[in-house]
């Protein structure tokens, strides 16, 4: 299963309302070859992490029903080999340390470029044996 994993794209969980942001961030994703689901609440993200494995929980900070942060803490006790990383337009001093006691990877503000989601995205495939595909990059 290992050498199967190894050429997979990545399996990425969005947990974040139908927003435009959240549109663009899933467009994004799909330019970069992985593989989404989109979560609009945080209890249907829950569901879909006990489902089936996942690389990545992406989680928007504006869902109706539960605190991005409570979803991490969730997230992370549910599922340790789970990257969690949080995408916000706005980031207090007090939210990065909440996040990071968490065991959240990293924190995203908004716009999300392509290349900073990119970079993000690379370091959980490293991490996980899998790929980033998808378009290539001006530097």
């Amino acid at each position: 299963a290992a050498a199967v994993a190894s050429s997979a794209a990545l399996r990425v969980l969005l947990a974040d309302d139908a927003s435009v942001n959240g549109t663009i961030l899933r467009e994004q994703l799909d330019v970069l070859g992985c593989t989404v689901r989109v979560a609009g609440l945080g209890r249907t993200a829950l569901d879909l992490l006990d489902a089936d494995e996942w690389d990545l929980l992406l989680i928007g900070t504006d869902l109706p029903d539960m605190k991005a942060v409570v979803l991490a803490q969730t997230a992370r006790l549910r599922h340790v080999s789970c990257d969690v990383v949080i995408v916000t337009s706005h980031l207090m001093p007090d939210d990065a340390r909440g996040y990071a006691a968490a065991g959240v990877e990293c924190v995203l503000t908004k716009p999300v470029t392509l290349a900073r989601l990119r970079g993000v995205l690379t370091s959980v495939a490293h991490r996980s044996g899998r790929h980033v595909g998808g378009a290539a990059m001006q530097t």
